[in-house]
């Protein structure tokens, strides 16, 4: 996967706090952005935020990351995950709320295709989520480690229904003192532990199978290879 050039990632920043900036100021009511999917989710929907800025700062998989690419590529990605950010940052309830409507109905729902868990406020939000929508399987990548360390380091615990997968990249510290489920990313040319589970490449055939991401257990590793 080529590298993101800092030109590039500096266009996608300005972008972002111009589309926010907007968004913010004018004075509308906001509407949280859906996807329906995409190829590899299959029809799973999700709520994204905007790539990077939503990360952990110096994360070092923010030079190859696909979901900055894509936000470059398509205007009108960019905005919708900006108008999510948006609507946090000005109306939390408001966020949770239309959360709650997107996800009540749904077997299956994804957090962040794009984007991180932006604060402790937010991880309480998406509990509360997964509390209210108790029939729904909620699936979440992060590498916001310190906010869910934390969350579980107060005796408290997650949602049965709310899978946090801790994402790990090659060459970075992965602090997981609760042996939280882990998705790695193998490098081109490299070969994945013999222990790891392989991705199916598909969220939907998975969750409907009762595998994969959707199944992973304290202290087991899926992989999935660079792309």
């Amino acid at each position: 996967m080529p590298t993101i050039s800092a030109e590039k990632s500096k266009i996608h920043h300005n972008n972002m706090v111009s589309y926010i900036t907007d968004f913010v100021q004018c004075g509308d009511a906001l509407k949280l952005s859906v996807s329906n999917g995409n190829v590899k989710m299959g029809a799973v929907p999700s709520i994204s935020l905007p790539a990077v800025i939503t990360c952990r700062p110096g994360a070092a998989c923010a030079s190859k990351c696909y979901a900055l690419r894509m936000e470059l590529r398509r205007a009108s990605v960019a905005k919708a995950y900006a108008r999510s950010l948006a609507l946090w940052a000005t109306d939390p309830a408001a966020f949770e709320r239309q959360a709650i409507s997107a996800a009540y109905m749904q077997r299956f729902f994804r957090w962040h295709v794009s984007g991180d868990i932006v604060s402790r406020a937010y991880l309480d939000m998406m509990i509360r989520v997964a509390e209210t929508c108790t029939k729904t399987e909620f699936l979440c990548f992060t590498k916001r480690y310190e906010l869910i360390n934390s969350y579980l380091a107060e005796g408290r615990t997650l949602p049965e229904n709310l899978h946090v997968i801790f994402s790990a990249w090659p060459g970075e510290d992965l602090p997981n003192p609760h042996r939280l489920p882990v998705a790695a990313m193998v490098p081109k040319g490299s070969d994945p532990d013999p222990d790891w589970q392989q991705c199916g490449g598909n969220c939907t055939n998975c969750a409907c199978r009762g595998c994969g991401c959707w199944a992973l257990q304290a202290g087991q590793t899926i992989c999935f290879a660079e792309h």
